[in-house]
C-alpha cells in the first residue's frame, strides 16, 4: 500500500537590468521529482525522493563563464558542476529516510526536508534544500508539538552532494582565486562568509559541524500560537527565539499581529 507521486517543473528567468548590462542573466530549468513512500508496518515506514533538473537549451541560459552572475534561477543547474566542466543537468536523491512511529511520537532518520524557524526547504523552483540526520517529533501533549533535530549535513538547492551545515568554501576556495571552491560548500545567499574553511583552519578549529534544532509549538489558547526555538552549531553559534501570533477573526478575513524575540550567542 505504498504510493508514488511526482511533479513536472519548468522555470524560466530573464533578468534585464536597465542601467547595467553586465548584470543581465538568464536561466532555464526543466525537470521534476518522483517520490515513493511505503505503507507503515509495525510503525516502520520509509520514503525516497529523486529530484531532477536540466537546462538543455543554450539560448535560455548564461554562458559557462557567466554562471556566477545567475541569481534567482541558479538552482536550475549546479554552478560548481558547470564551472568545473560538468553538465547542465543533474539528479539527486535529496530525500531518503526511515521512519518509526509509536503512539504520537515519530522518529525520522536519513535525508529529509525539515521546515522550522531556522531551516527551510525553499522548494520554490527545481530542487529543495534537504538535511541529513535524525528528527524526533512528539505530539503527546494536547495541542503541543515538540521536535528535536540533529543534522550532520545539508544539501542546498543547486548542489548535487551533501556538505557542511555552515562552513563557507572548501580547501579549493582557501587556496585559489576562483569561485569554484566557494560553490562546493555552504554558498547560500544568507551565508556568513567569515565562517569560512580558511578561517576555521587558521584558527585551528574543525571545518565540519552539526546543527541542532529543538522547537515547540503550542495552541492551547484559542487563536494564539506560541513558538519557541533553540538552535545551535556547537562551538560556533547558538540562538533562542520566542514568537507569539494571535489571530483576530474579522468575518471573512483575519488579522494576525505577532511579536518575535531572538537572542544569539556567539562562541569565538
Amino acid at each position: 500500500e505504498g504510493m508514488f507521486y511526482g511533479r513536472l517543473r519548468m522555470n524560466v528567468f530573464n533578468w534585464d537590468w536597465k542601467n547595467d548590462a553586465t548584470a543581465d542573466n538568464k536561466a532555464f530549468g526543466l525537470g521534476g521529482s518522483l517520490v515513493y513512500k511505503t505503507a507503515a508496518w509495525q510503525g516502520v515506514s520509509a520514503m525516497a525522493g529523486l529530484y531532477v533538473t536540466s537546462s538543455p537549451f543554450s539560448s535560455l541560459r548564461d554562458n559557462v563563464a557567466d554562471v556566477g552572475a545567475t541569481k534567482a534561477g541558479k538552482d536550475t543547474f549546479s554552478r560548481y558542476q558547470v564551472a568545473t566542466g560538468g553538465a547542465w543537468e543533474y539528479a539527486v536523491l535529496a530525500e531518503a529516510n526511515l521512519q518509526y512511529k509509536i503512539a504520537n511520537t515519530t522518529a525520522i532518520a536519513g535525508r529529509q526536508i525539515f521546515e522550522s524557524f531556522l531551516t527551510k526547504s525553499n522548494d520554490t523552483k527545481m530542487i529543495p534544500n534537504t538535511f541529513e540526520g535524525l528528527v524526533l517529533e512528539m505530539k503527546e501533549i494536547p495541542k503541543t508539538t515538540i521536535r528535536g533535530a540533529y543534522f550532520t549535513a545539508q544539501k542546498l538547492r543547486d548542489h548535487t552532494t551533501f556538505h557542511d551545515v555552515i562552513t563557507f568554501g572548501d580547501s579549493v576556495a582557501a587556496n585559489s582565486t576562483t569561485n569554484f571552491g566557494s560553490w562546493n560548500n555552504n554558498d547560500d545567499s544568507a551565508v556568513h562568509k567569515g565562517l569560512s574553511y580558511k578561517n576555521f583552519t587558521n584558527a585551528g578549529a574543525d571545518v565540519n559541524h552539526e546543527l541542532i534544532v529543538v522547537d515547540m509549538r503550542n495552541k492551547s489558547v484559542e487563536n494564539l500560537q506560541i513558538d519557541l526555538t533553540y538552535g545551535s552549531v556547537p562551538s560556533v553559534i547558538s540562538s533562542i527565539t520566542g514568537e507569539l501570533n494571535y489571530k483576530i477573526d474579522l468575518g471573512g478575513s483575519s488579522l494576525t499581529p505577532g511579536v518575535r524575540y531572538m537572542h544569539q550567542m556567539d562562541n569565538g
